[in-house]
């Protein structure tokens, strides 16, 4: 794989040319739309013969079950296993199943081990501290709750869970450590690996009211894996800044890892890019998009695109037709070799990515290059 960064004069195919590949294979390789224009700065993957593979490392997909099984494919050749948001809590420990098996046979026949994913999901999709509350507080629910996971589990033949409960009450710490030692217990009885989705925090003593309700040290040593969710400083709502800034994942990586083993931690990958309007007070939320869609974006409104070095991160401005400024982040082909460097630097256990749903071939094959997925089935 080459990495190379295109000039102002470069086209789809003078580079073509320069490398000795055909225009279609780079167009494919980056999810270009342009038969021909790029932009300065962009960042391209250039593929040139197979991916060698690195050291193995656990690469855990997540996604919504809105991903089809022709979708979910290529991901699932680069995955050790595929986390699927199909279970929502209900009341007295019910779960109530959000998908079909299907995802889940196509990545068993791929040899990613299907996880199931239980999170505090509402049914407006919002993370919601009282449906978690509501569970952790009556222990009788527990057991309830498990006999129905187990009933799930073992229907849509999933080797374990991911628990990604976020946004809890602080006052619910205690319950929530005892809650995830139940289960952890209870799922290594049945041969089954536990997945805990956690918020960063960059040091001990982080006043993000999202770590409050976290003991890294005692849910690190019931669970299998740790995934610390190291993206969305740039969100949505946030003032127009980097998604996942590589010296904050540095931080927030460093930190976990001095409360849960190394070999633990997975270290979250964002998929996606922002586009905000400016100015964002104002404007509104920004706007989701994939990697692609903002490196579209870029080229055809010919605007340059900027490496920020520290963050590990691009951003361009450009006006639209109604004469309002917008200024996109994005993750490029150098953001993610980056972040998958500092998997390597620190000893980490692998990547945890947010989301399979979109697809991202440049990533994917940083991943293949990079590290061979371990495999669980």
């Amino acid at each position: 794989m080459a990495l190379v960064i295109a000039r102002a004069s470069d086209t789809v195919g003078s580079l073509a040319r320069r490398f000795s590949v055909s225009e279609q294979e780079l167009r494919e390789s980056n999810g270009l739309s342009d038969p021909q224009r790029l932009t300065e700065g962009l960042a391209l993957w250039v593929p040139l013969g197979e991916n060698e593979g690195g050291p193995e490392r656990l690469i855990q997909l997540c996604a919504f079950p809105t991903l089809r099984p022709d979708e979910a494919r290529p991901w699932l050749e680069s995955g050790s296993t595929l986390a699927l948001f199909a279970g929502r809590l209900g009341p007295g420990g019910a779960l109530l199943p959000c998908a079909d098996r299907a995802l889940f046979d196509e990545a068993r026949r791929a040899h990613c081990a299907p996880l199931l994913c239980l999170s505090n999901l509402d049914e407006r999709g919002t993370f919601s501290a009282e449906l978690a509350h509501v569970l952790l507080a009556k222990t009788d629910a527990w057991d309830a709750l498990w006999e129905n996971l187990q009933r799930l589990l073992a229907e849509w033949g999933c080797g374990g869970l991911l628990l990604h409960m976020q946004l809890l009450h602080p006052f619910d710490r205690e319950a929530f450590c005892a809650f995830v030692h139940h289960l952890a217990a209870k799922l290594h009885g049945s041969g089954r690996a536990l997945l805990v989705a956690l918020a960063p925090r960059e040091s001990e003593q982080d006043p993000d009211p999202a770590c409050a309700f976290q003991d890294y040290a005692r849910l690190g040593r019931d669970a299998d894996w740790v995934a610390v969710l190291s993206y969305d400083w740039g969100h949505a709502c946030s003032a127009p800044q980097p998604i996942s800034p590589l010296d904050r994942v540095r931080s927030a990586m460093r930190c976990a890892a001095r409360e849960v083993p190394l070999r633990k931690l997975l270290l979250g990958l964002s998929n996606y890019a922002y586009d905000w309007t400016l100015p964002h007070r104002s404007a509104g939320p920004a706007r989701l998009m994939t990697t692609a869609a903002a490196m579209n974006l870029a080229v055809s409104r010919g605007v340059p695109v900027v490496y920020d070095a520290p963050s590990a991160a691009s951003r361009f401005e450009y006006t639209d037709a109604d004469h309002r400024r917008h200024r996109v982040w994005f993750e490029d082909l150098r953001s993610v070799w980056a972040r998958l460097s500092l998997v390597e630097e620190l000893g980490l256990g692998g990547v945890s990515l947010w989301t399979a749903n979109f697809p991202n071939p440049m990533l994917l094959a940083a991943l293949r290059e990079r590290f061979t997925p371990l495999r669980l089935l």
